[in-house]
């Protein structure tokens, strides 16, 4: 049987959209694998061995901990590159997904898909601005 565990009531004031105390059952230190499988939506577009060498070419440890702060990034660029490894061969992502009437319905969902990932890491910094302090600007005159 399985235990369903209820939020606590809290006042009008207090309330917020997330708990502050930690789920029990939420699963800690997840691999960079399994987050991986977690953006692809647990399809299995490719093999587990290509995906570990597409994290690989990426920088990414298939079996690290994967930590969002330094992770992120690298992994978005995984998954982009499952998606295009997908756009040439459109048949293998038909199979997985069967939603699509046409081979062209499908390369264009690809497509579109695409270029929101693109969007997401073009909006990530390369590197985590230090206090701020690090800028894409500079003083032209300095004292």
């Amino acid at each position: 049987m399985k235990t369903i565990y209820y939020p606590k009531p809290v006042d009008e004031k207090e309330k917020t959209y997330y708990s502050a105390e930690p789920d029990p059952n939420l699963r800690l230190n997840v691999s960079v694998y399994d987050r991986l499988m977690i953006e692809l939506a647990h399809q299995q577009y490719l093999s587990e061995d290509e995906l570990k060498v597409l994290l690989n070419e990426n920088g990414l440890n298939y079996c690290d901990v994967y930590d969002k702060n330094v992770h992120y990034r690298q992994l978005l660029c995984t998954v982009l590159a499952v998606f295009e490894a997908m756009l040439g061969d459109i048949d293998l992502f038909r199979s997985v997904e069967a939603e699509f009437g046409t081979t062209s319905q499908a390369y264009q969902y690809l497509e579109r898909r695409i270029q929101r990932l693109q969007q997401r890491i073009d909006s990530i910094p390369d590197e985590p601005v230090l206090g701020g302090r690090d800028s894409d600007f500079s003083f032209i005159f300095k004292d």
